[in-house]
């Protein structure tokens, strides 16, 4: 599956020298499997304390990922235009740990699908909000017509 890894400086966690870092992965909007889909995320959202969306990697995880990714990664610039991450693009087999899926990080290659800004200028999570905005009106449109098609044959 093509996916999207972001990994956000602040999301590096040091305990007792070991080094974990939360990664936010989602679906790349580009896979032909994300028209449709309402969540693109990877991990839904935790109550257990891990940022949101995120999933532990070790630093050779995310090393792996950073050389299948090779150049098609892009800098994740916030609203002051400060650099808080990078944004790497993968194709990875998915597994579940400890309830989470994650990307199998010893059969990673690389993707096709870019994760740079588009052709609109819109960044990769810019693009991947608007993949999952158009499912969700799709979906809020689906279910009003099937309320509206009873009274109609009335």
């Amino acid at each position: 599956m093509n996916i999207v890894v972001m990994a956000y400086d602040d999301r590096v966690v040091t305990d007792d020298d070991v080094v974990t870092h939360f990664l936010d992965a989602r679906v790349h909007p580009g896979d032909r499997r994300a028209p449709g889909e309402t969540d693109l995320a990877l991990v839904p959202e935790a109550s257990d304390g891990r940022p949101v969306h995120c999933a532990p990697y070790s630093d050779d995880q995310l090393a792996a990922i950073e050389r299948a990714a090779g150049d098609n990664v892009s800098d994740l610039i916030d609203v002051d235009g400060v650099v808080v991450g990078r944004a790497y693009g993968i194709r990875a087999d998915l597994l579940i740990e400890a309830g989470a899926v994650v990307a199998n990080t010893k059969t990673l290659r690389g993707s096709d699908l870019s994760v740079r800004r588009d052709a609109h200028g819109r960044d990769i999570r810019d693009q991947i909000e608007s993949s999952v905005r158009l499912a969700r009106r799709a979906q809020a449109s689906i279910r009003a017509a099937a309320l509206e098609e009873p009274a109609l044959a009335q």
